[in-house]
């Protein structure tokens, strides 16, 4: 039976948020993957312009982390990353998000700050994220009941390393 309506995705976001330099590799955890914990040293959340989030342009502040558990059995990142920030009018932007990150050449060279990592394009990567997203501003109280999916990429400007993702709003 075909699905008379399947779901759409909508750019609606842009989030990028700039890896810390030290990395505590947790060892393993009990169930067999390994730990390992990034800081995040901010970074932003940007609305698309014409899409429902125009408008939103919020800095990211130091404090959010990256929780991953590595499966090496799988070459696998799974993701636990939250992070928050503020938008230029002072409200409060909050963000958490599972997934996935298929481990590749790109991916170690970004993860050991090798001075060949490069930025790279999205889509290159098996890498997927579910943000949830919370924000105070009144505007942007929708994303709370919106289902989200990001695509991810790495990205190099200079000493800056950093994670990216296009936010697509799930719809009807």
């Amino acid at each position: 039976m075909a699905t008379p309506n399947p779901p759409k995705l909508s750019h609606v976001f842009h989030l990028r948020g700039h890896m810390g330099k030290d990395t505590i590799k947790a060892g393993q955890h009990r169930s067999g993957p390994h730990r390992h914990i990034t800081a995040l040293e901010g970074g932003f959340l940007r609305g698309i312009p014409g899409t429902r989030g125009e408008g939103l342009d919020a800095t990211l502040v130091t404090g959010g982390s990256d929780w991953i558990l590595f499966d090496e059995s799988t070459s696998t990142a799974h993701l636990d990353v939250r992070t928050q920030g503020r938008t230029k009018d002072g409200e409060c932007v909050y963000i958490h998000y599972n997934g996935y990150l298929r481990l590749d050449e790109a991916a170690e060279k970004f993860m050991s700050w090798s001075p060949a990592a490069k930025t790279t394009t999205f889509g290159e990567h098996h890498w997927w994220s579910a943000p949830n997203i919370e924000i105070s501003d009144p505007k942007f109280k929708w994303v709370a009941t919106t289902q989200f999916i990001g695509r991810g990429r790495w990205f190099r400007e200079g000493d800056v390393q950093a994670v990216e993702y296009e936010i697509f709003e799930v719809t009807h």
